[in-house]
């Protein structure tokens, strides 16, 4: 992952660490130590912050990205979180936890999870609608993706996507969301009727 202005690159070392790499100088110029194995990373749309899941420790880390230190203590959310989203308006971070099945949505201000949502099985990818609305989260083990509405934090419907379903993103516009596979598909959902063309299925 990036910062906003292509400078640093963040990584996650699976030993618990994240690093940052300057681009330009093609060195690492922090490591910053992770609780747990670390697993998916996320930065804040004003590239302030940077969300950490760590998969071991059942936990997300809040990183400054101006000092390359970790803000407060890590923060409990479900089982084995995996794939984690800043909403884009910043004020929520939303957490995949593959094996709670459900999904953590913590408040950026005060860093505490302030509300869950049942998932299907193994829900490890994670993003939202450009305009925040909807929440899409990739169910790795039943061949789905939960669509939630992000004001009420209730599901919305489930989409059936063949292939196990691993990462998910959303179009600039909003009316298409792209999930990949393990078969190595790439399936298109139409946003707006949350279904899949006939000539995907």
């Amino acid at each position: 992952m990036f910062s906003a202005d292509g400078r640093f690159a963040y990584v996650v070392a699976m030993s618990g660490a994240v690093e940052v790499i300057d681009v330009v100088g093609r060195t690492v110029v922090a490591t910053i130590p992770v609780a747990g194995q670390t697993a998916g990373l996320a930065l804040s749309p004003d590239g302030s912050s940077l969300y950490v899941t760590s998969s071991s420790a059942h936990s997300v880390t809040v990183i400054s990205t101006a000092t390359n230190v970790v803000v407060g203590s890590p923060i409990a959310v479900g089982a084995a979180p995996y794939g984690v989203v800043v909403s884009p308006d910043g004020t929520r971070a939303y957490v995949a936890n593959q094996g709670s099945a459900n999904i953590s949505i913590i408040d950026a201000a005060s860093k505490t999870v302030i509300g869950t949502v049942a998932a299907g099985s193994s829900p490890s990818g994670i993003t939202t609608s450009p305009d925040g609305s909807r929440i899409y989260v990739t169910n790795q083990s039943d061949g789905s993706v939960t669509v939630i509405d992000a004001a009420s934090q209730s599901v919305v419907t489930t989409v059936s996507v063949s292939g196990l379903p691993l990462s998910v993103a959303a179009s600039p516009d909003g009316s298409r969301i792209y999930v990949t596979t393990q078969s190595n598909q790439l399936v298109v959902i139409n946003a707006l009727t949350n279904t899949i063309p006939s000539r995907q299925a």
